[in-house]
């Protein structure tokens, strides 16, 4: 019998460790299927020493650790890790009615159970929070996702237009790929993978990265966008509320109607940069024992790297 449901990340670098910490430490926090729902921390292969450091920052809360293995040539590649080892979580994963892949730059709020899966559903997301590649959906498809569409076999005509969750844009379905809830048995991460592995060095694609670093830094989540509209029926997919994933270092940007006034509103979300910003504790009220948590880790969460190529 299938279990219900695990939650999965990638580590990629020791300095991403306290990161993991405190998102597994604020699930745990969260109680009811938050105490006890299994976890799995997928690391490179060649850096078998981050197994040893996760399992011994985060002690007894829970996990498993497991590699993941990138082809020659992609380690440089933006987010080529990132789609690798969520494949390979899901492919580990089979024997779980529900996968939550999700940003190691993250943490709950509240319990787990609302990203759990309808039962006709077998994908679950947000939109992106800013459309900047993605298809608009009151114009024709540019050239970008017009190549896109034609290799994945997908057919632009009928797909039902979503809105980005900041600059409120309506667009073609581009999926925010920050979290994502799927059915492992439908194989949708592991096709993302042999799609992204199939198309991201193509000359054709290479010609748009020349053009604007954006393509290179976003063609995975464009590659996810293609793929799940190749493999599932609109029927099939689930929209989550913005109190899932909710992008905490857009929040001076985000629509006022849907801005939450305090933190402790939320389900998880993502925060990127905002701990940069010292300021932090001034920008969004937060109840304990949350505050006290993030307020413990806030000095180690500063990011490490921007892709600018």
């Amino acid at each position: 019998m299938r279990r219900p449901i695990r939650i999965a990340w990638m580590v990629n670098s020791p300095h991403f460790v306290p990161h993991a910490q405190l998102l597994i430490e604020s699930l745990r926090l969260t109680g009811g299927q938050g105490s006890s729902v299994p976890v799995l921390i997928m690391y490179p292969e060649t850096e078998p020493e981050l197994a040893v450091r996760l399992r011994a920052a985060i002690g007894d809360l829970g996990i498993e650790t497991a590699p993941y293995r990138l082809d020659t040539g992609e380690a440089s590649f933006p987010f080529a890790d990132k789609v690798q080892a969520a494949a390979t979580a899901e492919n580990l994963s089979e024997d779980y009615l529900n996968l939550i892949w999700m940003d190691n730059d993250a943490f709950f709020v509240q319990p787990p159970d609302t990203l759990l899966l309808q039962p006709e559903t077998v994908f679950g997301c947000r939109p992106v929070d800013m459309a900047l590649i993605g298809s608009r959906a009151d114009a024709s498809a540019d050239p970008f996702w017009q190549l896109l569409y034609r290799c994945l076999s997908v057919d632009a005509t009928a797909l039902p237009p979503m809105q980005t969750s900041v600059d409120k844009i309506t667009i073609r379905p581009y999926f925010n790929a920050g979290l994502l809830s799927i059915r492992p048995e439908r194989k949708l991460l592991r096709s993302w993978r042999a799609n992204f592995a199939r198309l991201f060095r193509q000359d054709e694609f290479q010609l748009f990265y020349a053009q604007n670093r954006l393509y290179k830094i976003f063609i995975h989540q464009a590659v996810l966008a293609g793929t799940v509209l190749a493999l599932t029926e609109a029927g099939e997919r689930q929209g989550f509320d913005h109190r899932v994933n909710y992008p905490l270092h857009l929040h001076h940007r985000y629509p006022e109607n849907k801005k939450p006034a305090s933190l402790n509103e939320l389900i998880c979300c993502r925060y990127d940069t905002f701990f940069e910003n010292k300021a932090w504790p001034e920008v969004i009220r937060m109840e304990e024992p949350l505050r006290s948590l993030i307020t413990g880790y806030a000095d180690r969460l500063g990011q490490e790297w921007r892709y600018e190529s």
